[in-house]
């Protein structure tokens, strides 16, 4: 999945954290062109589980989108 950020009236950049990469596994990878304009993030399915992903700019405001990666069965025949 890739997703742009954006903010009408900025031209910083923008920082991500998140919750995708716990001690316990990793659930999805998120790499970013923060600097960019607009910003783009692109996050890579790892394992099944959710997470947050939270993006920041440098004036105080932030977005948090929710993340779900789910494991379905394929039967092949």
């Amino acid at each position: 999945m890739t997703f742009s950020v954006s903010q009408s009236g900025y031209s910083g950049g923008f920082t991500e954290s998140d919750t995708c990469s716990p001690l316990s596994g990793t659930i999805a990878s998120v790499v970013a062109n923060a600097n960019a304009v607009p910003a783009s993030y692109t996050v890579t399915p790892v394992g099944a589980g959710t997470c947050t992903i939270t993006i920041s700019n440098a004036a105080g405001g932030a977005v948090t989108l929710g993340v779900t990666v789910s494991t379905a069965a394929v039967v092949v025949q």
